[in-house]
Formats: structure tokens, sequence, C-alpha cells
């Protein structure tokens, strides 16, 4: 009798843990990819409301140099999920000595699916795709 409730307690324990593990918030990948023909990336800040508050990730890259180099190369990030929030997300990428800044607004699912947003560069301006995005302001 002792074995059988030890067994059905550890089954309710497993079968709690699994389902806790259903609500979790992950984060969203962002790619940004340089498509311009010479113009190397080497800044990626991203600036975001997550509930009210203002999430500031200062330059994503690291410090040793590291550059996003055309054409064709990417970088993965992972930012939040978006907030119910109209203010969106603000990505600023830095090139030579320029600040080029993107805001937009996405989906955390696409069709039951978290697929990527995806910023790219092509020496001039910005522009976002991917999860439902939209852009809200282009500076």
């Amino acid at each position: 009798m002792k074995k059988a409730r030890l067994v059905t307690v550890l089954l309710i324990i497993f079968v709690i843990i699994s389902l806790s593990g259903c609500n979790m918030v992950t984060s969203k990948r962002l790619i940004v990819s340089n498509t311009s023909s010479g113009v190397a990336i080497t800044g990626v800040q991203v600036n975001q409301f997550v509930g009210s508050r203002m999430m500031r990730f200062e330059d994503m890259m690291s410090d040793g140099g590291e550059t996003i180099a055309p054409p064709g190369e990417s970088r993965t990030f992972h930012i939040a999920p978006p907030s119910t929030s109209s203010i969106g997300t603000e990505l600023t990428v830095q090139y030579s000595s320029t600040l080029k800044s993107i805001g937009f607004t996405y989906d955390y699912q696409v069709d039951g699916i978290n697929r990527p947003v995806t910023v790219s560069f092509d020496g001039t301006d910005l522009s976002v795709s991917g999860s439902n995005s939209a852009v809200l302001q282009d500076s």
C-alpha cells in the first residue's frame, strides 16, 4: 500500500512539474542581417518595453571589435517576447560613426510557432520582416 501511494505521489509531482513549464515565457530570436555591399555593422542596441518597464540592452555585440560584415553576414540575438504595449521594440545599428534606428512590433507566435524577426541593413536603411512585424518608426 505504501509503495502504491509513493508511486502515485511521484506521478502527481512529475505531472505538475511537466505542466508548469508549459506557460514559461521564452525569448524571441532577432536576426540582424547585413545586406549592404560594403558597410560593416559595428554595434547593435535594442530598447524594448517589457510590461511597463523599458529594457535597454547596451551594445549586444562583444567588445572585441566584432562586426557583422557585408554582404550577407547575420547574427542572432535573443530578446523578450513582445508586450501588449504599442510602443514596441527599437533596434539601432551602428556603422562607421553613424547610428540608424527602426521601431517595430511583432507577434510572439504565428500559427503557433515562435518564428524569428529579421532586421536587414542595406547600408542606408533598415527593414523588418517575419513574425507579423510592423514598422512603427524609421529614423
